[in-house]
């Protein structure tokens, strides 16, 4: 099939440009390739390393600083797609350093270097941060006329930071505002993205229904996206229609339908082999243990979920997960994680700790 091929099929004839002096753009084109094929998943973490050993070793042999550029550049790509996300902030910085000393300013590597690394600030919980390094992005974008660059930083993961200050009206506006000019007639990289930041926003809101009905009126044209081949849009795009089913299933009338959705999300998230796809599927675990009333079991995916989300440095998602934890303990131990839970996002400038814990674990009980 087309991923088949992908995966297999080289990208260059690797000895036919050496043979003609090109070396710089065959060490580009491996690491080009395999970031990806990093996108795919779990399954093709071999080929990644051999591409970019493949890539190292000829950049090493010929240096050129476009090869530097995108060897950093697939390196945090890597990472990320991986779930290594210090290791992609980290990898996207020294990019950044190298992209700043090349006499010309080439956009897409500056926009994609920002997205990714705006990304892994996301799933690391450092809010603080991704607040302020996307601001800084998205004024550069719009000084220079990138409309691209733009409504891409504009539309994904960082809308967070709207959801920090307890403004979900907010969200919705500027996400709006930065897709209504992209074309609708495809659902392209920014429209997913849209779709997964949305999804959050109406999670966050707690009308279940509402939630439900918005992810059902997109689910089709997500789940036949190419966009979806790709593991974290598949992993996400899961998780956050799982949420909209456990939020939706308070109402008894739906309650069984609801809750098979989200245990098959969470069973498919298990089955991504990746250390965070495990941690949300144990969280949805939790989250469905609760809905049927199964306390202890509840408790149980969650600390399992906890503990997943701290191994892979995922500190907003642990500590949502330790404040739902601990108003299902109760007692000394139940305040004591939610007080730990409170403390962190107080830290990171979120108003409303209790909503941000309900977009990642709505627990209606």
């Amino acid at each position: 099939g087309t991923v088949e091929m992908i995966v297999r099929r080289p990208a260059v004839d690797e000895r036919e440009a050496l043979d003609v002096g090109e070396p710089g753009r065959v060490a580009v084109a491996l690491a080009m390739e395999a970031a990806f094929v990093a996108m795919l998943g779990d399954t093709t973490t071999r080929r990644v390393d051999m591409l970019l050993k493949r890539s190292r070793e000829i950049s090493d042999r010929y240096e050129t600083p476009e090869s530097g550029v995108y060897r950093a550049l697939v390196g945090g790509l890597a990472a990320f797609a991986s779930g290594r996300w210090k290791e992609c902030v980290a990898s996207m910085g020294v990019a950044r350093e190298r992209l700043d000393r090349g006499r010309a300013r080439r956009n897409f590597e500056f926009t994609l270097r920002e997205l990714f690394e705006l990304a892994a600030l996301y799933q690391l919980g450092r809010v603080t941060e991704l607040r302020a390094r996307r601001l800084e992005y998205v004024h550069d974008a719009r000084e220079r006329g990138d409309l691209c660059a733009e409504t891409s930083l504009r539309a994904g993961d960082a809308a967070v930071i709207w959801l920090a200050a307890d403004d979900p009206q907010g969200a919705r506006q500027d996400i709006h505002e930065a897709v209504r000019r992209w074309p609708r007639d495809a659902f392209l990289a920014q429209r997913a993205w849209a779709f997964l930041a949305e999804r959050a926003i109406d999670v966050y809101e707690g009308d279940g229904e509402y939630a439900w009905r918005r992810v059902e009126e997109t689910w089709p044209r997500v789940r036949s996206s190419l966009l979806f081949v790709g593991q974290h849009v598949r992993v996400m795009s899961r998780f956050w229609r799982a949420n909209a089913a456990l939020l939706s299933a308070a109402d008894p009338s739906r309650r069984a339908a609801r809750l098979a959705i989200a245990s098959r999300h969470a069973r498919q998230l298990a089955g991504e082999r990746v250390p965070h796809a495990t941690a949300l599927a144990a969280l949805l675990r939790g989250g469905i243990a609760a809905a049927r009333g199964d306390v202890e079991r509840a408790a149980l995916a969650h600390k399992e979920a906890a503990r997943g989300f701290e191994d892979t440095d995922m500190a907003l998602l642990a500590a949502a997960t330790r404040y739902r934890l601990g108003k299902l303990l109760g007692g000394a131990r139940g305040r004591a994680n939610v007080a730990a839970a409170v403390r962190y996002m107080d830290e990171e400038g979120i108003e409303n700790p209790a909503r941000m814990a309900a977009m990642y674990a709505p627990i209606w009980r």
